[in-house]
């Protein structure tokens, strides 16, 4: 007597993966229903911390001497940038951009969390 191998056989690859997929995504929308207030808690703490990196690098960027300048007696100089002022410009950039991008996944993280808590 022969048996049929394939009737005894797994499923294919690729329904287990399918199914790996759901059963996954299922328990991370679950995660995050559940934990739809710390989501946007981090999201806003993100946008804050966005928003001083933006005023504290980007605002910073400015090549007059303060001091005179509240006087009324500043002139807007450009010097010859050194190895220093170079780091320190790119540093900043780096900075505000992250600053930017923060603000961004903040609020990527508020709108996600506020969608899952209705």
């Amino acid at each position: 007597m022969l048996c049929r191998i394939d009737s005894l056989s797994e499923p294919p690859l690729w329904q287990k993966a399918y199914s790996w997929y759901k059963k996954s995504f299922s328990i991370f929308l679950t995660v995050l229903m559940d934990h739809a207030n710390l989501l946007n808690s981090v999201g806003v703490a993100f946008a804050s911390t966005g928003s001083i990196l933006i005023w504290r690098y980007l605002t910073e960027i400015s090549f007059i001497d303060k001091e005179a300048y509240v006087r009324g007696q500043g002139v807007l100089t450009v010097p010859t940038p050194s190895i220093s002022d170079i780091s320190r410009f790119k540093r900043s950039m780096l900075l505000s951009k992250l600053g930017i991008a923060m603000i961004l996944l903040g609020g990527l993280f508020q709108i996600v969390s506020n969608h899952f808590a209705a």
